[in-house]
């Protein structure tokens, strides 16, 4: 084995974030929400929600969240538990490489 070589920077991460919008029903359960599939040559790294606007227009209980590196996009399980309907956003980080 030879001696180590020099230490390299690694330079800036190329992230990527990918989004879509839904409209939740009132009252529904067991709404499984995605983001879009990352673009080709980049994978899925994490990803989250969103309720734009007015907070108060709807309860949203969240089941369960995980990135799918199978399918290459982020998955959100929600309950709404109000009378109207909700605006959501989910949103996926994609890494290239």
């Amino acid at each position: 084995m030879g001696p180590p070589g020099p230490a390299s920077n690694p330079g800036p991460l190329d992230l990527r974030t990918v989004e879509r919008d839904y409209t939740v029903p009132a009252l529904a359960r067991s709404q499984l929400l995605s983001s879009p599939s990352c673009p080709a040559g980049t994978r899925i790294i994490g990803g989250g929600y969103a309720q734009p606007g007015n907070r108060d227009q709807g309860g949203i209980e969240k089941l369960d969240a995980y990135p799918s590196g199978r399918d290459n996009f982020y998955l959100v399980s929600v309950n709404n538990t109000s009378p109207t309907a909700v605006e959501m956003k989910v949103f996926g980080v994609c890494l290239t490489g």
